[in-house]
């Protein structure tokens, strides 16, 4: 019989300092969640069971948002996570959905560089009980722990800028994810990756680590945003159908919702303009999304999310490199006498260049 396996996407906080949102795992890139690109990738992989798992408070918040933007055809089983919040606590409440089935789990706030289907040392049949996959990073927080590189058999070249750290996707070999949340005591500490490594090394159990391009998630700070963005815009497919041109130019991977009106502007992409919004005398450069209803008028903007509804009307200078959040109102104020004038919330970064 062909090993099955199972897809289970953990959202594991609740909240973000930066977000209106009940999760990081439900802010938008490309326009749609991030999470809802996690699950379409498992989906892509070609798994025989999808579920999200978040904490129970939440995921009535996050099955409205998962829902309201992710492909009909994909179907979602959601597991409220209680008691332990981390997550020996999230593979819990997933265990009984994985049973004996091979799984592919998926932190569902970030994303890898790569689809999972284009990702063979993830998918193949011969695995041990857990495979864990790495990244290198720039930042030497998250690089492995001397101990850690033993235990998976990895080793850092001298030297080297950048760190081997864990990505958040790993896969665990048939009846392993239940057998790890049978097996692993109510610990005080939090339990993640590699304390599950570390168990089932104890246990006598096999481990392997592959390498993969990039992986990146998000936990608060806009430029992880942003780079989720690009990722996320770059594994887009092109436009169906041809684009009306009329008096605009549009190069490259540009996504135009049919509802959208754009008119007298430059798009480059890739990029994607969402229902409802209107774009006239403007340029729209490369890694840009722009959020449902977003009025944009005689602007540039490039590398940035413009949220839903924003208003953003006859800026003099480029916006490059910034998330816009719903709702929000940029213009320039020809009023008298001359000034910078804002209404900025609390823990909002803004960089004048002025």
């Amino acid at each position: 019989m062909a090993m099955r396996i199972k897809g289970v996407a953990v959202i594991l906080e609740a909240a973000s300092p930066h977000s209106n949102r009940d999760a990081p795992a439900t802010e938008c890139i490309a326009n749609r969640p991030i999470a809802c690109h996690a699950l379409e990738s498992l989906a892509a992989a070609g798994v025989e069971g999808l579920a999200v798992v978040a904490p129970a408070n939440v995921i009535d918040n996050v099955r409205t948002c998962v829902e309201t933007e992710i492909a009909a055809a994909i179907d979602v089983t959601y597991l409220p996570q209680r008691g332990r919040m981390d997550l020996l606590g999230a593979l819990r409440a997933a265990a009984q959905f994985v049973g004996e089935d091979s799984a592919i789990v998926h932190f569902a706030d970030g994303l890898l560089a790569q689809q999972l289907d284009l990702a063979p040392e993830i998918l193949g049949e011969d695995l041990p009980d857990l495979l864990l996959l790495l990244h290198r990073s720039g930042d030497s927080r998250e690089g492995l722990a001397p101990a850690t590189q033993r235990l998976l058999g990895v080793s850092e070249l001298n030297g080297s800028r950048n760190h081997l750290a864990l990505a958040g996707v790993c896969r665990f070999g048939p009846g392993a994810l239940k057998r790890v949340t049978e097996s692993v005591q109510d610990l005080g500490c939090e339990v993640d990756l590699i304390a599950i490594a570390q168990h089932l090394a104890a246990e006598g159990r096999t481990l392997e680590a592959a390498i993969v391009s990039s992986w990146r998630r998000y936990r608060g700070d806009p430029r992880d945003l942003l780079e989720l963005n690009r990722i996320a815009l770059d594994q887009q497919a092109a436009q169906g159908e041809p684009l009306d041109r009329g008096d605009n130019r549009i190069e490259g991977r540009v996504i135009i919702d049919p509802s959208a009106d754009v008119t007298s502007s430059i798009i480059l992409g890739p990029c994607i303009i969402g229902r409802h919004a209107r774009v006239t005398s403007s340029y729209i450069g490369p890694y840009t999304s722009i959020g449902a209803g977003a009025e944009i008028e005689g602007a540039e903007i490039v590398r940035s999310i413009v949220s839903e509804d924003v208003r953003i009307m006859h800026i003099s200078g480029r916006i490059e490199g910034s998330t816009i959040g719903r709702r929000a109102s940029i213009f320039r104020d020809f009023g008298l006498p001359r000034a910078v004038r804002l209404h900025v919330g609390e823990g909002v970064e803004v960089a004048l260049d002025c």
